[in-house]
């Protein structure tokens, strides 16, 4: 009778455990569930502020480039037109030196 009884007590125990173990791994399961969902949700948020983000940057550099490209293409031109006029300046001198040299050489001869 109290083999029986040690038994039935030591199967009660073992199931009690197999229970246990049984809610901690369904708990640990719906945990994990519970933080993928979380991570998606996450994920969906970052990747949506990512493109707000980036989508406003964009419409920045529009509004940049409307607003100040055509100034910018102004100074370009402006730089062109003074290296083309220091270039022809540049040409004007050496012309001058040239003249200069022909008029030294008449005088010498």
């Amino acid at each position: 009778q109290l083999e029986k009884s040690h038994s039935e007590w030591l199967e009660a125990i073992e199931r009690e455990k197999q229970e246990v173990i049984r809610l901690q791994h369904h708990t640990k399961i719906n945990l994990q569930n519970e933080i993928n969902k979380w991570n998606e949700k996450f994920d969906a948020c970052r990747k949506r502020k990512m493109a707000e983000y980036q989508e406003t940057e964009r419409m920045q550099q529009a509004d940049l480039q409307c607003r100040f490209g055509s100034d910018l293409k102004r100074i370009q031109q402006q730089q062109q037109d003074a290296c083309n006029q220091l270039r022809d300046i540049e040409a004007a001198y050496a012309l001058c030196d040239t003249k200069m040299a022909d008029k030294n050489n008449q005088i010498r001869s």
